[in-house]
């Protein structure tokens, strides 16, 4: 069924038989591909310019959820050249930080009690959406591997997500502000475990995966009661120290300032998004990053090293280490700098369309990317991708996606390796929790 009945109201998805492309599939003539089902654009929450999110009003009509809806506003990423000359898709999607708290379901065409992955985007907290790349489209994931759900959403990035100061906390009625955008994730979490078994999801067997800054807020939520239900977090690149102990509460009267409005006027109606993102360009050193206080009460980098993640992940001594530093034949001629640490996503979500351009040569990147994405969805299925050692401290071995014909091989590091049995096993996990979340550079699923 493609009309289906959600908590706030009915929405209606479409078939999709075609390629990743620009626009929507949605009013196309039948294609050549295999048939995914997709609502786009699903409202999850509604919101106010440096106010918290909140379920949207009810509705009662068929809502059509055929188009992507709104992006966060932000600036133009130093990656989109790179990325769109090299194939990926890029869209023309509006921004809007009022409407942009949106969702889209990507689903086989059948399947009940699938296993369900949430995907939250990086771009260092500054950048990033559901929608403006083809990056972050599961719709090849779902034909490759039909059986799984893939939800991804929007988050508040920069100015209007992370930004935090007494001024804007004197007209919340909790007193709060800041951590905008890692609240947004906790509302499209709750969304998912509340409505994706209407879609042919498992709600007791969700999987959030992130990269960079989307791993970093991943690793928020494995530690925030409000986050709870989900199963497993796969963290690409991020880890749970990067959240600041003190917000920088200077870059609201900057702001105020640049933008010529009084600190004391309510600035969310005075100023247009256009000037909010002017500043945003104009001020190169300000940083967003989440940080202690409203939403985040504890450091989770803590929390986690005393074991206080929530009681609904599974497994807490089930970590798995890996290393990707294969530059994918169609991406090399495309950048200056080679040693990025998002590279592993064009093979995570299977971007054929980059493949396809010099099918000789990219044999080898697509069968290593195919094997990349076969574990990712493994891992989700049952916490247990084949052939995937568990991390056992310092001197364990991890894996190793790397040049060699494309085939996955593992790496054993130096050091001495560390011994989890069942009488010290917890101890020993939790130690093990700590290094790993607070080590730098380091990936985990």
């Amino acid at each position: 069924m493609l009309d289906v009945q959600t908590t706030l109201g009915p929405v209606r998805g479409f078939i999709d038989t075609h390629p990743i492309s620009e626009v929507s599939n949605a009013n196309k003539p039948t294609g050549s591909e295999s048939p995914i089902r997709k609502w786009l654009g699903i409202p999850f929450a509604q919101c106010e310019r440096w106010s918290y999110g909140c379920p949207p009003q009810p509705w009662t009509e068929s809502r059509e959820c055929y188009e992507f809806g709104p992006a966060p506003p932000q600036p133009a990423s130093a990656m989109t050249a790179i990325w769109s000359n090299a194939g990926v898709i890029m869209r023309k999607i509006p921004f809007s930080d009022t409407e942009c708290l949106n969702l889209n379901v990507f689903a086989p065409e059948h399947g009940e009690n699938l296993p369900v992955m949430i995907w939250i985007y990086g771009g260092a907290f500054r950048n990033g959406s559901s929608s403006l790349s083809s990056l972050g489209d599961p719709t090849e994931i779902i034909r490759h591997f039909p059986n799984v759900i893939v939800v991804t959403g929007n988050h508040r990035v920069n100015l209007t997500g992370f930004i935090d100061h007494p001024d804007l906390r004197s007209t919340d009625p909790q007193g709060r502000s800041g951590n905008y955008g890692i609240h947004d994730q906790q509302l499209l979490i709750r969304w998912v475990v509340d409505n994706v078994q209407r879609f042919g999801g498992d709600p007791k067997n969700i999987t959030v995966f992130g990269e960079s800054a989307g791993a970093m807020g991943a690793a928020v939520h494995m530690t925030l009661e409000g986050s709870k239900g989900v199963k497993r977090y796969i963290l690409q690149s991020g880890t749970a120290d990067v959240v600041a102990v003190k917000s920088d509460d200077q870059i609201w009267p900057q702001l105020v300032k640049y933008c010529g409005v009084d600190e004391n006027l309510d600035a969310r109606e005075k100023v247009p998004l256009e000037k909010l993102m002017e500043a945003l360009i104009n001020h190169p050193q300000w940083r967003y990053i989440p940080s202690l206080g409203s939403i985040i009460p504890s450091h989770p980098s803590k929390k986690i090293a005393g074991g206080g993640i929530n009681d609904d992940i599974e497994d807490i001594i089930l970590v798995r280490l890996y290393k990707f530093d294969h530059i994918m034949a169609w991406l090399k001629n495309h950048m200056e700098q080679t040693q990025m640490y998002h590279l592993e996503l064009p093979s995570i979500f299977l971007q054929k369309q980059c493949f396809k351009r010099h099918p000789s040569i990219n044999e080898i990147d697509w069968k290593l990317s195919l094997s990349m994405a076969s574990l990712w969805i493994q891992f989700t299925i049952n916490g247990d991708p084949k052939d995937w050692p568990l991390y056992q401290g310092e001197g364990g071995s991890i894996m190793h996606f790397g040049y060699d014909n494309g085939e996955v091989e593992k790496e054993e590091s130096s050091g001495k390796r560390i011994l989890l049995d069942e009488e010290n096993g917890r101890k020993a996990a939790l130690q093990l929790w700590s290094m790993v979340f607070t080590g730098r550079n380091t990936m985990v699923i």
